[in-house]
């Protein structure tokens, strides 16, 4: 993949935002911390949402031969993003619609999106890489140093 300015952007935003987002499931909800991380989630998903519409699809078909299926996250999980941070304001406070809301962003934001461009994958080679270190399974070693 060609690494573009604006990739060098959507990639680590949107992994910092999985790594704080998984933080934020699993604590307490409406805390300082909760809702100064959520702040950060926030801006960081949207970051990567609107930097992912400059990004070409690499797979699918593609709309002006750029644009494909994964571009549809980000217009989900945009308005999600908008309803979410809404949805906590004093005004128009809805502590559910902005629990489903986050959730919605974090699925198809973060799982689904990493799926479909193949983060998890590359993970795993990475851990498997990792892990061999500490193996001996290579042809011929049987013990034979």
């Amino acid at each position: 993949m060609e690494h573009t300015p604006l990739l060098l952007l959507h990639a680590p935003a949107g992994m910092l935002a999985f790594f704080i987002g998984v933080y934020i499931m699993l604590r307490r909800k409406g805390t300082k911390t909760h809702k100064m991380l959520g702040k950060i989630y926030m801006g960081l998903m949207m970051l990567a949402s609107v930097t992912a519409f400059t990004l070409p699809a690499k797979s699918g078909p593609l709309l002006f031969d750029h644009f494909g299926l994964i571009h549809l996250i980000s217009l989900v999980v945009i308005p999600a993003i908008i309803i979410g941070w809404k949805s906590v304001q004093p005004a128009t406070r809805n502590i559910n619609r902005h629990k489903w809301a986050m959730i919605t962003v974090f699925v198809l934001g973060n799982l689904v999106a990493m799926q479909a461009a193949g983060v998890f994958e590359m993970m795993w080679v990475h851990v498997m890489d990792f892990a061999s270190l500490f193996t001996n399974h290579t042809a011929g070693s049987h013990g034979t140093h």
